[in-house]
């Protein structure tokens, strides 16, 4: 996902909570996501194929649980959402901030496409320091970002929550759809 897309979820997620805590959850995601994306890089095709599992599937199952997400964004109280960060932390950092916020089915798409491609050591090494660098480039955002929320009104948090509610489901309702295009569903 784009980095403002990602913003957008990351404060509507972590409004109420100290600047240190948003910082903890800013790091988890983007290093699960990175991890993500470096074992997708290495043994994707592998994985996938081993256990059985398309594409198609994966971009299905990746946008039921952006659809949830985004639903919570829609219709729950933003003041409410993290009632203590250790209760929520998973919840909130594992799915949907990593996945698939971050590391959704078209990204992870994409670096399985690139990785096919690779034909040189140069390539995949090329590969690997363009995921190093969008991740530290995401996670400096996301930072930026967490020192600033606190000039941001409650109002202009719930708007922005419903917003990207709104954005999410249409890129869940996208992805469900390419996913079910490429299964022949549809």
């Amino acid at each position: 996902s784009s980095h403002v897309a990602v913003t957008a979820v990351f404060i509507s997620f972590t409004a109420h909570i100290t600047f240190s805590e948003r910082i903890r959850i800013a790091a988890l995601a983007c290093s699960v996501a990175f991890g993500l994306f470096i074992v997708t890089a290495m043994f994707g095709v592998q994985l996938f194929e081993s256990m059985q599992i398309n594409l198609n599937a994966f971009k299905i199952a990746g946008s039921i649980i952006l659809f949830v997400s985004a639903m919570e964004l829609v219709y729950s109280d933003i003041g409410h959402r993290v009632e203590s960060v250790e209760k929520k932390f998973f919840d909130i950092t594992i799915a949907p901030l990593a996945v698939p916020v971050i590391a959704g089915p078209a990204c992870l798409s994409i670096v399985i496409k690139l990785k096919a491609e690779a034909l040189s050591s140069t390539q995949n090494l090329l590969l690997y320091l363009v995921i190093i660098l969008v991740e530290l480039s995401l996670f400096g955002l996301l930072y930026l970002v967490s020192r600033k929320m606190e000039w941001i009104s409650p109002f202009a948090l719930r708007v922005g929550a419903r917003i990207s509610g709104i954005l999410l489901l249409c890129l869940a309702i996208q992805s469900f759809m390419s996913g079910a295009h490429g299964a022949r569903i549809f």
